[in-house]
């Protein structure tokens, strides 16, 4: 659980998993962050940086004295995305959370890039401020908190689950007992019931221009269909959904056909508005002496920075899933980023057939000063796979300025067995085959322990060193990395060391755990540095 500040100062809880496009989280009325269950949080953050949070008035998050609105609340989540450096989030609201979503796209229209209404209403009729008395009268007349939390429960339950959960003494149960924990003063609690009292979006719905799906219970009975067909119809583009046999609560009931809906929209949303997050660019880098490169540029519109990205020994553009995938990513949060092949691999050119240390020591060179010009500054960050950490240490050891990510290091401490296994079978064969790809021959003396190689030497203490390592790593094993990270600190300089689940990446694989650390790891190196 993280905390930040509001507009007013206002303390508001939040967490935050996975990596990709931002998804903003809304609860309701009596609603934490833990609204929604692990397996939809798990799901969501496959895809996507999720971020949950408490509404004022609940949770971890403060209670100050009411009264509330649905504008102030979502002027509060406005605030929560802009301490968290996000320009533009999917929005996603349900029951209060909806009304507070509504208002933010009307509000804070740039902040959202799409928007999910899940049983919500623009407006506050008659029957709905009535409904928001009894809620009132019933908690200020509970005898103590205790029993305000019990009666709250069994209310909730009752207006929330459609008939056919009522038939399952069991989900009621546990639903009953999640409620009662939540942590709500009832003063709090008839604040925001306040907020939907005087709730009424209405009139502003017609200038929201951001993908919108509205999506309703057929058995709902607190908010009834009507009010989100009446959103749907007063929202341009707006599409509805409706969950046969779905109460209020239609998510909780309905786990599995809710996601699909969601990640579904979310993904459409995202392939139309592609824009956003930047379509490659290939580019031709010229390098040292002869030749060109033959580079990917990502570039998003107003971008938080530019990342260099090394790929290792093995691959090229035609087998860049790992690092395709990595791309996606950063772009997703507003990174541009520009990879590349050496010369000797893919489409790009030199003279050499084969790359060599040296010649792939050129190419980074090439490229780092290619992206400074380019982006009229020196890279945010370096992001480096596998063998490429080794070359980037020795190009960049006179540049302190830019955060240092080593994703699976090789730089050879020592070898390990798997590699040494290789490399016998390197020196039996003349040739060898990793991942798809061949090794070349003079790579044996640069893989093996050279005697003369100072790392010492390369150290920058000014740089943010983040060392990323796969826990089932056979190449380059996690004890490895941690030989790394103490000769970094050492030497006088600053290293982080993540382990994260998988094995060694390589180009046919998909690592999204790994690349989710990167990603988190990525902006608060770069805020240490100043670079982001």
């Amino acid at each position: 659980m993280n905390r930040t500040s509001s507009h007013e100062g206002l303390g508001l809880a939040y967490e935050r998993s996975g990596c990709g496009t931002p998804l903003l989280l809304i609860g309701g009325l009596g609603c934490d962050r833990h609204f929604v269950k692990p397996c939809q949080i798990d799901a969501f953050s496959q895809h996507h940086d999720v971020i949950t949070y408490d509404n004022r008035g609940i949770g971890d998050s403060d209670k100050p004295r009411g009264p509330y609105t649905t504008e102030m609340m979502a002027d509060d989540a406005a605030v929560l995305l802009g301490a968290l450096e996000i320009s533009s989030a999917h929005v996603l609201g349900v029951s209060m959370g909806a009304m507070i979503a509504l208002q933010l796209a009307a509000r804070h229209p740039a902040l959202v890039r799409s928007l999910i209404v899940a049983c919500g209403t623009a407006r506050a009729d008659e029957w709905m401020k009535r409904k928001q008395v009894l809620n009132q009268k019933l908690a200020l007349s509970a005898l103590d908190e205790n029993s305000f939390r019990e009666v709250k429960a069994w209310m909730d339950v009752l207006w929330m689950f459609g008939p056919a959960s009522h038939r399952h003494p069991g989900v009621i149960e546990e639903a009953v007992q999640s409620i009662q924990q939540s942590q709500q003063p009832r003063d709090a609690y008839v604040w925001q019931s306040q907020a939907l009292h005087d709730h009424d979006v209405a009139s502003r719905l017609g200038a929201i221009r951001c993908p919108t799906l509205v999506l309703a219970g057929k058995e709902d009975i607190l908010t009834p269909i009507r009010y989100s067909e009446e959103i749907a119809r007063s929202i341009p583009g707006a599409e509805l959904r409706v969950f046969d046999g779905g109460g209020h609560l239609f998510m909780l009931e309905k786990p599995e056909e809710f996601n699909s809906c969601v990640l579904e929209f979310l993904a459409d949303v995202e392939r139309t508005q592609g824009a956003q997050k930047g379509q490659d660019e290939i580019v031709e880098i010229p390098a040292v002496q002869e030749g060109a490169l033959d580079g990917r540029l990502r570039c998003v519109a107003g971008s938080r920075g530019d990342v260099l990205i090394c790929r290792g020994l093995t691959g090229d553009f035609s087998m860049s899933g790992s690092l395709d995938e990595l791309a996606d990513a950063l772009a997703g949060c507003g990174w541009s980023s520009l990879r590349f092949d050496y010369r000797g691999r893919g489409r790009s050119r030199g003279s050499a057939k084969t790359p060599t240390v040296n010649t792939m020591c050129e190419d980074v060179q090439s490229v780092y000063d290619y992206a400074t010009e380019r982006f009229g500054r020196p890279p945010s960050a370096v992001i480096a796979r596998g063998f490429a950490a080794r070359l980037v240490l020795e190009v960049l050891r006179g540049r302190p300025e830019a955060p240092f990510l080593l994703w699976a290091p090789i730089v050879w401490l020592r070898t390990s067995l798997e590699m040494r296994g290789r490399l016998h079978e390197l020196r039996r064969r003349g040739r060898l085959i990793v991942d798809g790809s061949e090794i070349p021959s003079g790579f044996v003396d640069a893989l093996e322990d050279p005697t003369d190689l100072d790392l010492r030497a390369w150290i920058v203490p000014q740089r943010r060193h983040v060392i990323i390592q796969p826990e089932g790593d056979a190449v380059s094993p996690p004890g490895l990395a941690r030989e790394l990270q103490q000769l970094i600190t050492s030497s006088g300089g600053c290293a982080e060391l993540v382990l994260v689940p998988g094995a060694h990446p390589h180009p046919k694989m998909s690592v999204r755990p790994q690349i989710c650390a990167i990603v988190s790891r990525l902006q608060s190196a770069c805020q240490s540095s100043g670079r982001g």
